[in-house]
């Protein structure tokens, strides 16, 4: 006959329920932790003189980037253009190209994203155009002979000059030099800082040449300046590569069939393009290379690309199997 011992076995039950319930809310509350409905996309705030968000700003602006809705500042990385990174809650950011800029931040699952317009600093000119432009040069010349013009402006100004008769053709230089090929009239303007209020004009007379009772030997008029027109640089296409295909490549690399500079063209020649590991650890790209080669029980998961609106691979997000390879990062 069986005898059972009820003050003991309540006790055990009691143990059992309140060790279940215990484990059941933590694994609640990493579920709830690691979930996407926790990243509150509110995205990235831009600071600037105690203005924040504005929808453009110049290259000598001193920015102060940040996302309020995280509190704590660890494993928050920033993409930044021209392949910069950094880390941290927030961070101070001086855009030195014009353009469109676009910046990433990667903290856990989530990823922030925002692109501002930044145009090129705006150049005071409160002091340098005090006075009122006027053109300094002579107002009667002689067909065949080189008249040179100049203003009572400083050389730290921009100068639009224009000739009646060639309004298509418009000279951004200090001075101007012409050679008039017809006697008759012609009229010279010069605009300061493109403010066409502030437009100085001058009428030129030009005369025939002289007759000389010897006849001289004929002579080519000197051909009026050829304006600089800047040669346009056309950069390479940038491969394209799916994600896929990156990962395969990563495999390769593990194997020593290939290494980090058969990456190159994708990276746009950046070989130090961050990469962020299990969403944990930020390394460059060739370091990671030389870390995975020869591990051949590694096993790449899943590669995540950012690239820059031409095509540039600028950040890597990987996923490896981290239960079989714990140390090797």
């Amino acid at each position: 006959m069986l005898h059972f011992n009820l003050p003991f076995l309540r006790e055990r039950v009691l143990f059992f329920t309140i060790n279940a319930n215990g484990l059941l809310g933590i694994f609640l509350c990493c579920i709830r932790a690691h979930s996407p409905a926790s990243c509150i996309q509110k995205g990235i705030e831009i600071k600037r003189n105690r203005i924040y968000n504005d929808e453009v700003y110049t290259t000598n602006d001193t920015l102060s980037l940040f996302i309020p809705t995280i509190k704590k500042p660890h494993h928050i990385f920033w993409i930044l253009p021209n392949h910069r990174y950094a880390e941290g809650l927030g961070i101070s950011q001086k855009f030195r190209q014009p353009g469109i800029q676009d910046i990433h931040v990667f903290t856990g699952i989530c990823h922030y994203f925002r692109r501002v317009t930044v145009q090129p600093a705006i150049i005071n000119t409160k002091d340098t155009t005090a006075i009122y432009p006027a053109i300094i040069g002579p107002g009667s010349v002689t067909v065949g002979t080189a008249a040179t013009f100049g203003s009572n402006q400083p050389a730290d100004v921009s100068f639009a000059w224009q000739l009646s008769g060639k309004e298509d053709s418009i000279y951004n230089t200090p001075t101007v030099t012409y050679t008039f090929r017809s006697p008759g009239e012609k009229i010279l303007t010069l605009i300061v800082n493109r403010d066409t209020a502030r437009m100085a004009v001058k009428r030129i007379h030009i005369f025939p040449p002289p007759i000389l009772t010897s006849t001289p030997a004929p002579t080519a008029p000197a051909p009026p300046p050829i304006p600089h027109l800047p040669i346009k640089k056309v950069e390479p296409a940038v491969p394209s590569i799916t994600a896929e295909e990156f990962r395969f490549m990563l495999q390769q690399v593990i194997y020593g069939n290939k290494q980090f500079t058969d990456f190159s063209e994708y990276l746009c020649n950046n070989i130090q393009t961050p990469v962020i590991i299990n969403e944990k650890t930020m390394m460059p790209f060739n370091q990671f290379c030389l870390q995975i080669r020869g591990k051949k029980r590694l096993s790449i998961d899943q590669v995540n690309i950012t690239r820059d609106k031409s095509g540039c691979i600028t950040a890597l997000n990987i996923q490896y199997n981290k239960k079989k390879f714990i140390g090797l990062f």
